[in-house]
């Protein structure tokens, strides 16, 4: 060091080096936290998502009843239908009031929600479809088919919900 210089040069491009280093650090915990916070969004909105399906496929207010039997993962569609008229209700039942879904039953979309986020979940569920016309001859005959149920009164079919947040 030269008399009246205050830093070297090594020290300077030493600091510099150090400064830049943790800069680094900081923007790769930044970026981790970021991702961690995402897969928590993600996760927790695949499991309201699950949870909407399994409600609306074995709830009594949606579900299949045939004497004093309801049936696990079907959709009356009556049921539904009249629900559709509510979609305010119909998302309250599926705690879903401060998510934007779409439901679509056997291709047909049921209601309208627009979806603009990038974070969507989208889940299906292959269920039965009955009315309050099926009989518990319908179930027998579609059980004892061979080929996939298409009979109006009882019938498989699937049911999609797309939950965004």
């Amino acid at each position: 060091m030269s008399k009246g210089q205050i830093f070297s040069i090594d020290f300077i491009l030493a600091m510099v080096l150090v400064i830049f280093g943790i800069g680094t650090m900081m923007a790769i915990a930044e970026f981790n936290m970021y991702n961690i916070k995402q897969k928590q969004e993600y996760s927790n909105l695949t499991e309201k998502t699950q949870s909407a399906l399994i409600v609306i496929a074995n709830s009594e207010w949606s579900s299949c009843k045939i004497g004093n039997t309801f049936f696990p993962y079907s959709i009356n569609s009556d049921k539904l239908n009249l629900l559709i008229q509510n979609p305010v209700e119909l998302k309250k039942r599926l705690a879903l009031q401060d998510y934007n879904t779409q439901i679509i039953s056997d291709g047909t979309r049921i209601n309208y929600d627009t979806i603009n986020s990038d974070n969507i979940v989208a889940l299906e569920l292959n269920i039965l479809y009955c009315n309050n016309s099926t009989t518990a001859t319908d179930v027998n005959n579609c059980m004892n088919s061979t080929t996939k149920c298409t009979n109006n009164n009882f019938k498989t079919g699937n049911i999609s919900i797309k939950v965004g947040q």
